[in-house]
Formats: C-alpha cells, sequence, structure tokens
C-alpha cells in the first residue's frame, strides 16, 4: 500500500543543528570571556547540549514549560561551571538564540530529496523547538512549498518524544499509523516513540547511536529514497 504521508523531524534530519549549535556557542563562550573565566570551549558547548538535552525531556514530561527551559538551561549550565551570576539566562539565552538562527545549516540533498518526493506523497515536518525559532529557520530555507503540514512543538503543546506528538500527526493526515513514514535521527526522541505510536520508521543513522530498532535506516537523506516502501512508487 501507498505510504499516506511521509514527515520528516527538522534538527539533525534536514538541518545540520549541531553544526550551528556549535558556532553560535563558540560565539557566546568569547563575547562574555568564559575563556578567560576558565571554561573551556568544548567543556561549554557538549555541557550546553547535555543540559539542553536533559531540560527538553523534562518539557516532554511537564517538568518545565517552554520560557522556563529558554532561561533556565544557561542558568542550570552556567552553575554547574562554577560561573557565578543570578539571572544569567535571562541575557545569555535570547543571545544565543539570535546567533543561532542565523545560521541554517541544510545537509547535502536534502532539498533535492523533498523536491524528488513532494510530487509523489504528501509530505510534513514535524520538529521539537521554540515556534519562533523553528519558523524562521524553516522560512530561511524556503521548504514550506514541500509540505502539506508542519507541525511544531511548540505551537501544538506537545513535545517530542510524547508519543501522544506522534499520534497527532496520524491524526492530521486521517490515516493508519502504519501508513505514515517518520523519518528522524534521535533514537529516544524520534524513532522509539514514533514506532510506539504505530508510525513506520525511518532513522537517520548518528554516529555513536544506539540502534533503536527502526523499521529501516539510512546513512543519508537522499537515501529515503531508496527505503522500500518510498521506492516502489517513485516513477510512477
Amino acid at each position: 500500500m501507498k505510504p499516506k504521508a511521509i514527515f520528516f523531524d527538522l534538527d539533525n534530519t534536514l538541518l545540520d543543528h549541531r553544526r550551528a549549535a556549535r558556532e553560535a556557542l563558540s560565539i557566546i563562550h568569547e563575547k562574555y570571556g568564559l575563556g578567560v573565566r576558565g571554561v573551556e570551549r568544548d567543556d561549554f558547548v557538549e555541557g550546553y547540549f547535555r543540559v539542553n538535552g536533559e531540560m527538553w525531556f523534562g518539557l516532554a514530561a511537564g517538568e518545565t514549560t517552554v520560557e522556563r527551559l529558554r532561561v533556565e538551561r544557561f542558568d542550570r549550565l552556567f552553575k554547574e561551571l562554577g560561573i557565578p551570576g543570578a539571572a544569567v539566562g535571562e541575557v545569555v539565552g535570547p543571545d544565543y538564540l539570535q546567533v543561532y538562527v542565523e545560521r541554517v545549516y541544510p545537509f547535502d540533498g536534502a532539498e533535492e530529496t523533498l523536491a524528488a518526493l513532494a510530487g509523489v506523497f504528501p509530505l510534513g515536518l514535524a520538529t521539537n523547538g521554540f515556534a519562533d525559532t523553528q519558523r524562521e529557520k524553516l522560512a530561511e530555507t524556503g521548504w514550506e512549498k514541500y509540505f502539506d503540514w508542519v507541525v511544531i512543538a511548540g505551537e501544538v503543546g506537545v513535545f517530542k518524544p510524547d508519543p501522544a506528538f506522534f499520534r497527532l500527526l496520524v491524526e492530521k493526515v486521517g490515516a493508519e499509523p502504519g501508513g505514515v513514514i517518520f523519518v528522524g535521527d534521535s533514537p529516544a526522541e524520534d524513532i522509539v516513540p514514533a514506532r510506539g505510536a504505530g508510525l513506520t520508521t525511518v532513522w537517520l543513522r548518528t554516529p555513536g547511536a544506539w540502534d533503536p530498532g527502526a523499521h529501516y535506516a539510512i546513512s543519508e537523506i537522499g537515501d529515503i529514497l531508496d527505503v522500500p516502501p518510498v521506492a516502489r512508487w517513485m516513477g510512477e
């Protein structure tokens, strides 16, 4: 049976989020003189990724809010790194996002893949993230024309890895879960909950990540064209 829709994650699936974030964090590290204060850049960057990841899981579990996450991830990071300062996140948080959204790096082949699929399947974008940030990035790519649905967690109020996020995608399509393909990079945030919600999953392999048991695995985004339930309909 022909898939009813293909949904793509955005960050680290279509866009190189880690590259953009690293560059933005490096600028923040220099701007606030953290090296002079004894904080190595790599420690700052990796600490951010860890703290940010933990807080996004907390958001999905209802343990925090979007507004608090924007600020408190930097409050927590600076505290863990031994940098004094009250409410530092109120300044650094917006500063970081302003620098980050200026850096949008599509993966090689991402647009070509979307263009090839768009005439054959209904496509959707399904992403975690702040609504304003994700909308700015999407506008920069010019990819809105490829998507029949754009589902941003910050707009719908349900965050990955909550299975309810993936059930929402199925409801929007109006199909059986197995007829909806989800393509993502994160084992914990994308593949496991999407498969648990009954969707057909395609994992974009992440170096060093554990195997989440997706229905299909690919090494580059363009490889989605060769996945059996997709490939059989290309060229029809």
